[in-house]
């Protein structure tokens, strides 16, 4: 699984994980305020119908260029996917596209879209097209290298890490990223220098950050470290990452019980044998609680 900006293992910061909005335009005379701002900053289906109003309404507005009307597509093209339509999100992007190629969150949102069906070829399409237009963008890279990560493909996500980096040092998601895709190529000395740079950047208050150390310590031998670790992880993380874990004690055999998303006695005992044996416990395995 990938660690990028997970604090409940989920992805929700917008400058590497999450969907980003086109910029607010003024509303025309056949549109209001309301509805330019729903359009631009709700999400789900009311940015949908707010965004296709103002579509609809575009051939009577004499005002309305081209790269405003991409807006409203990119933005409609967000609340289709915040509500996993991707069809009709990958077929409102296209539009933004075509009404204004030249806009970096097109091909940005569209290539986070064609991760989230596995199409991973299509994606990096689409994020080498976002990093031609601004190649001075962290997340372009960062994302870029999220993909290749999912794709299996680690030590090629590598130098996209590196360079986000280079542009922003102390970014404590991505220097979690490099610990953890480092971690996952059984790299844990090269790892743990930089899951100690996340951990002190964002105060132990992540619990990515917090799991990925633990993984290292487990890697190298430290498994009573690991497993507390583990749990300070299950403290931040709360219900949703401790059912991540426990999903994959299963898949180990190390757990025979249905998720609580409690981090009881069984699950810390599981957790200590997963350490002690250095089972890799989320490397690897399909239990995320997906970006989606």
């Amino acid at each position: 699984m990938w660690k990028f900006l997970i604090t409940a293992v989920l992805l929700a910061v917008v400058t590497a994980g999450a969907i980003l909005a086109g910029q607010q335009m003024q509303a025309g005379p056949q549109a209001t305020q309301m509805t330019e701002m729903s359009c631009s900053y709700r999400s789900g289906l009311a940015q949908v119908e707010a965004c296709t109003t103002l579509i609809e309404g575009s051939a009577d507005r004499e005002d309305l260029d081209d790269e405003t009307l991409a807006t409203y597509y990119l933005n409609r093209a967000n609340g289709h996917a915040s509500i996993r339509d991707y069809d009709s999100a990958l077929a409102d992007y296209d539009e933004a596209i075509r009404y204004y190629p030249d806009e970096f969150l097109n091909y940005y949102n569209r290539a986070r879209v064609f991760r989230l069906i596995g199409d991973y070829d299509a994606a990096l399409e689409d994020h080498a097209r976002a990093i031609a237009q601004d190649e001075e963008e962290p997340a372009a890279y960062t994302q870029r290298a999220q993909t290749l990560y999912l794709a299996k493909r680690y030590e090629e996500s590598l130098p996209d890490i590196e360079k986000a980096l280079e542009m922003e040092p102390d970014n404590a998601a991505t220097l979690n990223s490099m610990a953890w895709t480092l971690v996952t190529l059984k790299r844990a000395e090269d790892a743990l220098p930089y899951a100690e740079r996340a951990l002190e950047n964002d105060n132990e208050e992540a619990s990515g950050s917090l799991d990925t150390y633990a993984h290292i310590l487990a890697e190298l031998g430290r498994s009573d470290e690991a497993v507390d670790y583990f749990e300070k992880a299950a403290r931040v993380g709360g219900n949703g990452y401790v059912r991540q874990i426990q999903n994959a004690l299963i898949h180990h055999g190390l757990l025979d019980a249905i998720p609580t998303g409690v981090f009881d006695l069984a699950t810390r005992e599981a957790v200590r044998a997963c350490a002690q044996s250095n089972c890799r416990l989320l490397i690897g395995i399909d239990v995320e609680m997906a970006e989606q």
